[in-house]
């Protein structure tokens, strides 16, 4: 969903820089997204439930991309925060606002373009490879315990209405842009 979800974010962003302007009804959705689902839901999974998983198992072949990913998940936060804290100005048409916001918003979609074929690549094969079968219900477990949390399987439900409606407004025009799902 989170690739998705982005691809369409790289799409509102290049109609918003060809307008000139940033418009909350426009980029609302995409970070409430990020910032509820993308942060709150799968970064603390990955850090909370696999990435200790593969520690507890003695796995240090992901350890490098394993610090990295987490210094990325501490990046995006940031680069979201940003794009927040900027967001009503540029909505506002002040133009080193707008700017701002783009900036921001550029550099989170390079980084989390990166990101994404790191963990697949890298770290989720590792995990795959190398996490013994006898932890796979207690990692499974570690999962459904923080889904089943009230304010999380809330977040998650809501995030994932959210996603499948940017998906659903904006798959067409990255289609028509020939904007890819994941760069690698």
């Amino acid at each position: 969903m989170i690739a998705a979800v982005l691809r369409c974010f790289e799409t509102a962003l290049i109609e918003s820089r060809t307008k000139g302007k940033v418009e909350a009804a426009v980029f609302e959705p995409f970070l409430e997204f990020f910032l509820d689902y993308a942060d709150s839901q799968h970064y603390e999974k990955e850090e909370a439930c696999l990435f200790a998983c593969m520690h507890r198992c003695g796995i240090h072949d992901a350890d490098e991309g394993i610090a990295r990913l987490i210094e990325e998940h501490k990046m995006a936060r940031q680069r979201v925060h940003l794009m927040v804290s900027y967001l009503d100005e540029a909505v506002a048409g002040l133009d080193f606002a707008v700017e701002k916001f783009h900036e921001s918003a550029g550099k989170f979609r390079d980084l989390i373009m990166g990101h994404i074929p790191l963990e697949n690549g890298n770290v989720f094969r590792v995990g795959d490879e190398q996490i013994p079968d006898s932890e796979l219900p207690a990692l499974q477990a570690a999962y459904d315990a923080r889904d089943a949390k009230p304010e999380n399987a809330e977040v998650r439900e809501r995030c994932l209405r959210v996603g499948r409606e940017l998906v659903e407004r904006w798959t067409p025009k990255a289609d028509e842009a020939r904007i890819p799902l994941v760069r690698t």
